[in-house]
């Protein structure tokens, strides 16, 4: 119970730093196996039928995330930066 409490407010504390983006459980699942004392992240994808607008969020994140990149590879390009 400690540990999953732990990651839950590990992860709203992520959600809310805005240089962090979205947390590794965003549209997934943590799981945690205390015997073996290890984690798996496991994905969702959001069903884009459902009103709840997480899909369109997806999107969105994913455009926004690669005019980030594109922006970058352009700064690299400019500067002579590997």
């Amino acid at each position: 119970m400690t540990a999953a409490a732990g990651v839950a407010g590990g992860q709203i504390l992520r959600m809310l730093d805005p240089d962090e983006g979205v947390p590794p459980a965003w549209n997934g699942t943590i799981e945690i196996d205390a015997f073996g004392a290890t984690t798996y992240t496991r994905g969702w994808t959001p069903q884009a039928a459902c009103r709840c607008g997480a899909a369109d969020h997806l999107a969105r994140t994913a455009a926004a995330e690669a005019a980030k990149a594109a922006a970058q590879d352009r700064a690299g390009a400019t500067t002579g930066a590997p």
